[in-house]
């Protein structure tokens, strides 16, 4: 809950659990956490921390009031900011026959943002209509890392925004890189959904964390197919990689098969791209 003081012109942010969320057969089973509280400005990698709690350690919440965690943030903060609520451990313990539940190192990013977002107020609220599905956003989050969006939000009032070249997974893969809860994994697993969707909507860091994520375990068995995602979305970075594997290592006969497969179905202007970058790397080799 967020309220502001009227007394210090200060947020107060407080943190309790809903009473049916530990009421359990036997008696109230309240939980023990040890978490910390960051205010931010965006959401990403640039974003900068604007206030931070102290790391609280092994709190015990009761129901009603006692128990709930207050914290004053007393310093101004702007319009719009993003509140992060990350937990080292999380532990609820049945008092009635021994048993308890354990969470270490669970961390939500991003939990919520802005007091008119945890209101879900109407006008900051998006729904995203993918092919089977609606997934619910907030024009904050896709604004933040989309020029794409932040423009469609000036131009005028939107609540839906219709993504239907996308299937229902990929699409919620798309969102949820908004609010930093994209698994490592999925950047490798939807790479080539979530670029179309990145070059589209100009999510540039979308962009960058993909193409790290692709040239960071390059081999012969995947050398080729990284190389056709590298020249089709322009990835400078990804395409050296492939080509100086295959060369620096001597990896050509290896794979030359595949390679002149992927030659023979692109362009002739993919191919010119090819065949400079053989060139380039061949003469940084040889000193040239």
């Amino acid at each position: 809950m967020i309220s502001r003081s009227r007394v210090v012109g200060a947020q107060i942010i407080s943190l309790y659990p809903m009473e049916y969320s530990y009421k359990i057969e036997g008696g109230l089973n309240p939980p023990i956490a040890s978490f910390q509280i960051k205010i931010s400005d965006t959401i990403g990698k640039h974003s900068q921390i604007l206030a931070m709690s102290e790391e609280v350690r092994d709190w015990q919440f009761n129901f009603p009031g006692r128990g709930t965690f207050t914290w004053i943030c007393d310093i101004e903060l702007p319009e719009a900011y993003y509140i992060e609520l990350e937990f080292s451990h999380l532990q609820s313990s049945n008092t009635a026959n021994g048993e308890s539940f354990r969470f270490n190192g669970y961390k939500r990013c991003k939990l919520s943002s802005l007091n008119r977002l945890i209101q879900v107020d109407k006008d900051i609220t998006i729904y995203v209509e993918a092919s089977k599905q609606t997934i619910m956003a907030h024009q904050f989050a896709l604004g933040s890392k989309s020029s794409v969006f932040k423009q469609m939000f000036k131009e005028g009032s939107v609540d839906t925004i219709t993504i239907s070249d996308m299937a229902t997974i990929p699409c919620q893969k798309f969102i949820d890189y908004f609010y930093d809860i994209l698994r490592d994994e999925d950047l490798l697993n939807y790479s080539r959904d979530l670029l179309e969707a990145a070059k589209k909507y100009d999510v540039t860091d979308m962009i960058k964390d993909i193409e790290k994520r692709l040239a960071r375990d390059i081999n012969t068995q995947n050398v080729v197919e990284r190389m056709k995602i590298a020249y089709r979305y322009e990835l400078e970075t990804l395409r050296d990689r492939c080509v100086r594997l295959i060369l620096e290592f001597k990896k050509f006969w290896t794979i030359r098969m595949d390679l002149y497969d992927f030659l023979e179905s692109v362009d002739r202007e993919v191919v010119r791209k090819v065949f400079r970058d053989f060139c380039s790397v061949i003469a940084a080799i040889e000193g040239l």
